[in-house]
């Protein structure tokens, strides 16, 4: 065993550029590389885990996923195809979407939010509704008929012969 008193460093290179110590009066063991290298830590897998090993912080697998843990629940992963994440996204600025992308929603992606260079697509396969916090303001029926709201009473629907008016047509 080595054993060094608190705030005794491990230093290593020509200039001292890499050392490992405990800082006792902030309560931090440190693992510092101060010069121009890289700190590069190397295995066939790579765990961060808690004191008493209980539960990983971050997992790294040779030629596989890569994850990320919060209080031990895997919350992002890295796959070959992309990333999985569970839980909510919090974004502070905005997602960008390349032409040609699409978001998809629903278990089966059946609802989609598309855009080429100069068309933008809503493609759903379900009904569509479209409302406020207590009201509806829209309802698109699949394979049937839409309706228009206001202040929580339908003003204007379509049905396979036409359309139908609820109350006063102003032109």
């Amino acid at each position: 065993n080595l054993q060094l008193a608190d705030n005794a460093k491990i230093q290593l290179g020509t200039g001292n550029d890499f050392e490992i110590y405990h800082d006792s009066s902030n309560n931090q063991s440190i693992i510092k590389e101060s010069g121009a290298s890289v700190l590069k830590l190397m295995g066939s897998d790579l765990r961060l885990s808690n004191a008493d090993n209980s539960k990983d912080y971050l997992q790294a697998n040779d030629g596989a996923e890569v994850s990320l843990y919060h209080n031990g629940s895997k919350k992002f992963e890295t796959s070959s195809t992309g990333i999985s994440v569970t839980g909510d996204i919090a974004v502070s600025g905005h997602v960008d979407l390349e032409d040609d992308k699409w978001v998809k929603l629903g278990t089966g992606d059946d609802f989609q939010l598309g855009h080429t260079s100069n068309l933008n697509y809503i493609d759903i396969h379900a009904d569509l509704l479209i409302r406020n916090d207590t009201e509806v303001m829209m309802d698109f029926n699949r394979n049937a008929g839409i309706e228009l709201w206001y202040d929580g009473a339908k003003k204007f629907e379509t049905s396979s012969v036409g359309a139908t008016v609820h109350g006063q047509l102003t032109a």
